[in-house]
């Protein structure tokens, strides 16, 4: 029997299907092509019923810019490769969407309720247990941000 989340090659991944403290550090792009460093953190906390990712990334600059999101996630059931999530965040509103785990990597995809704000993103599981993260996020059918960015586990 899989354990809940499995690709069905015996990898879980840590990130989300495992409790514990991630750091992040990228880069991040705005929509007038304005690069900034980042660092971030995610507290991924498990129950029966619902698994919580307590986020936020803080922007370089004068004064520093904080984004932060609470993601809701449904557990992944035995053997299944996709959940789904919810995220309040107080600039665009709910953002819904789904992880879909292929082997190495989890694939997000996400929007507002309204469909005005939409984006995906990838973390790719690396040999050292850290995670590569990529994503993008439009409003409407323009470009809105990038980042790119390395998750390893604290502690």
């Amino acid at each position: 029997m899989m354990e809940p989340g499995s690709t069905g090659k015996g990898l879980l991944h840590t990130f989300l299907q495992r409790e514990g403290t991630w750091l992040a550090r990228g880069t991040y792009t705005d929509l007038q092509g304005k690069r900034s460093r980042f660092e971030g953190r995610a507290e991924i906390s498990h129950s029966r019923e619902t698994w919580i990712n307590r986020s936020w990334m803080e922007l370089e600059g004068r004064p520093p810019v904080r984004i932060e999101n609470d993601y809701e996630i449904r557990p992944f059931g035995p053997g299944e490769l996709q959940t789904t999530w919810q995220s309040e965040n107080q600039a665009i509103g709910r953002l819904k969407g789904r992880f879909t785990l292929v082997g190495d990597t989890i694939i997000s995809d996400f929007a507002t309720d309204d469909g005005l704000y939409c984006g995906f993103e990838f973390l790719l599981l690396q040999a050292d247990g850290s995670y590569l993260n990529r994503g993008v996020f439009f409003k409407g059918a323009r470009l809105f941000s990038i980042w790119e960015a390395v998750l390893a586990r604290s502690g």
